[in-house]
């Protein structure tokens, strides 16, 4: 997820560099001539180019740190990604089953944060529209900015607290939202007068962050389902192991027989019915599997 992040601010700023550039082409041709100092530039030509000689090499500066910090990020994820693993291992236990279920739960919850991120900067990016042109931006604008981080402030409290019905919502929200983002990219960029078009300094940053927000909202969605499904068969991480410091005891107090983990009986929480339940079927289906492996060795 940091790297992903990482990858799309760099494209941030090649895309900012790019909308800077038509701003300064397109934006200043109707613009009145009205210099503070007279006589200190002999045309508006001359004040363009006085400032992009000055302005473009910190912009491209912005461009190289950019890059420099994606690759060390990059490195430092792939280090913080095999340490973490060995933790998770320790603590989630080795079935395969609950490891495969734990990384989708974490990566649900990372694609959460993330969309809350773009959906508020695509909110924000509506804002000026309204000066130019686009009437709906501010209504917009505020039913975003409200509806979307409550959508996805329950997507969070449904994925942490493993509430399968309160997921299912969710995937079903997520849904609408993508009808939603699909018709915002198309009437985005719908041909247009360039005389009368409110989209013509806009148009790529929004662009930009509505295919983002798609990509990123599909993905959600897919993860989300993966992890309603493993709910309905019982698989349950966090709320079992989440709220108390589980690991594997070492040594000979852990072993694997027949493939399956053999870890100690589970505690349960006598203040907590849904999670001893949880805990329960969790144990059961472990007794379950080793009673197999035996009487496959026997």
């Amino acid at each position: 997820a940091l790297v992903v992040f990482n990858l799309l601010s760099l494209a941030y700023a090649g895309i900012q560099l790019y909308q800077h550039k038509i701003l300064e082409d397109e934006g200043l041709n109707q613009a009145s001539w009205t210099p503070l100092h007279p006589g200190e530039f002999a045309n508006p030509d001359d004040a363009k180019r006085y400032f992009e000689m000055r302005l473009r090499p910190f912009e491209y500066i912005i461009i190289g740190l950019v890059t420099i910090y994606f690759n060390i990020f990059t490195f430092l994820s792939y280090k913080l990604m095999v340490e973490f693993g060995w933790e998770n291992y320790k603590k989630y236990s080795a079935d395969v089953k609950i490891r495969n279920a734990y990384v989708a739960l974490t990566i649900l919850q990372t694609l959460i944060k993330m969309d809350v991120f773009f959906v508020l900067s695509y909110a924000v990016q509506l804002i000026p529209s309204q000066r130019i042109g686009y009437s709906d931006s501010m209504f917009e604008t505020i039913l975003i900015c409200a509806l979307g981080p409550l959508m996805l402030l329950l997507a969070w409290w449904a994925v942490t607290k493993e509430q399968k019905y309160g997921v299912l919502i969710v995937i079903n929200l997520l849904c609408l939202c993508e009808g939603y983002l699909l018709y915002r990219l198309v009437r985005v960029n719908m041909k247009r007068d360039p005389d009368d078009d409110p989209y013509l300094y806009t148009r790529r940053f929004l662009t930009f962050f509505l295919t983002t927000t798609f990509v990123l909202v599909a993905i959600t969605i897919v993860y989300a389902i993966i992890c309603f499904r493993n709910m309905i068969r019982g698989t349950y991480v966090l709320t079992v192991f989440g709220d108390e410091d589980v690991s594997m005891p070492p040594g000979d107090a852990f072993t694997l027989f027949g493939g399956v983990p053999l870890s100690p009986d589970l505690p349960t929480s006598p203040t907590s019915p849904k999670k001893s339940n949880r805990m329960s079927q969790i144990e059961q289906n472990r007794v379950s599997k080793l009673s197999s492996a035996r009487i496959v060795l026997d």
